[in-house]
């Protein structure tokens, strides 16, 4: 995080240097961008932010010293390291809340955002935070029909077994594993046969990795 973060404002740096706008807007989530460009190079600053860099959950596992995507096991059964990479968040904490600082305008893409943000970016800041929910395209949803579903002329949709859908990317932070264990159990216990449909993306080769172990996953726990 902290080699990203470096990265990101040398990266700015060279690009300002070249260019230098009066308004820098950031959408890719580099703190070290905000701070360049503020600071050393005299830019108005907006940030929209769609993920933090840190956010307080990551701390959170680490003091807890819970196994998770953010915190190998190696790190979680070690108190000395665990400290350690516990000293390490929250220096990078106060960078990030030092970039918030730097913004003239904080746009988030969801409250789950903005709620993390408020938290890791605390007063004073030169700017409230706005929310600013992605846009969607909503034509083809438009087009679907609202009639009464026991009309004749209303299509047929599939209502055995229930179905639950799950929309995000395949990222370690999403758990989709969880996902499938509550589902095996949920099966277990009421006795329904649902049906979890997971959409999302999977942009890399880990993500890919990814998908595969939980359809092996899934096939374990009978819920394929």
């Amino acid at each position: 995080l902290l080699g990203q973060a470096v990265g990101g404002a040398v990266m700015a740096a060279e690009g300002l240097w070249r260019a230098n706008p009066d308004v820098l807007v950031d959408t890719s989530g580099h703190p070290g961008a905000l701070l360049v460009a503020k600071h050393l190079f005299g830019c108005e600053v907006v940030a929209y932010v769609h993920y933090p860099t840190i956010s307080s959950d990551m701390i959170e596992k680490v003091r807890r010293r819970e196994e998770s995507y953010n915190n190998a096991a190696a790190v979680a059964r070690s108190p000395i390291m665990s400290h350690a990479k516990l000293l390490y968040y929250r220096l990078l904490a106060s960078l990030y809340a030092r970039a918030g600082a730097s913004c003239d305008l904080v746009l988030v893409n969801s409250s789950w955002t903005a709620a993390h943000i408020a938290h890791l970016w605390p007063a004073p800041r030169l700017a409230p935070i706005t929310t600013v929910f992605p846009p969607c395209e909503t034509t083809a949803l438009a087009a679907l029909p609202l009639s009464d579903p026991a009309a004749p002329d209303a299509p047929t949709l599939p209502r055995d077994p229930t179905r639950l859908v799950s929309v995000a990317q395949f990222r370690p932070e999403k758990d989709h594993a969880l996902q499938l264990r509550a589902l095996a159990i949920a099966r277990e216990r009421s006795g329904v046969d649902f049906r979890l449909v997971m959409v999302g993306g999977a942009p890399t080769e880990d993500a890919r990795r990814r998908v595969e172990g939980l359809r092996a996953l899934a096939g374990e726990l009978g819920v394929e």
